[in-house]
């Protein structure tokens, strides 16, 4: 028995400063995309006392 393989495209979106990189991203979003912003986890994680803290 065959099963067919979905399709994975991965998407690096960069730019500058207001540069519209929120605005694409929510409409990948609304499209049916999977979106993981760097720049939020780097926050969380170099929060006080969380993985990355200690690095600093």
């Amino acid at each position: 028995m065959f099963y067919k393989q979905e399709e994975i495209n991965i998407i690096g979106l960069t730019g500058g400063i207001a540069s519209g990189k929120s605005t694409v991203s929510t409409i990948l979003v609304e499209l049916g995309a999977k979106v993981i912003d760097a720049d939020a986890l780097v926050r969380e994680f170099s929060e006080p006392y969380c993985p990355l803290w200690n690095f600093y």
